[in-house]
């Protein structure tokens, strides 16, 4: 982010805490339904792997 000119609000220092800001606790975890392909969200990109097992001529 580049800033192209000074604010006319924010003029004070930044402070972190109560009472101005204080960053809420998270849980952050993976849900295992997940896992499972088919509960997949719409719109998700699928990502397959293809090995090589053989190689044959063709005539």
């Amino acid at each position: 982010m580049i800033n192209f000119w000074n604010s006319e609000t924010a003029t004070g220092a930044w402070r972190y805490g109560s009472p101005v800001y204080e960053a809420p606790n998270r849980d952050w975890r993976f849900d295992q339904f997940y896992l499972d392909p088919i509960n997949s969200p719409p719109g998700i990109p699928s990502v397959y792997a293809f090995e090589t097992v053989a190689f044959a001529h063709a005539y």
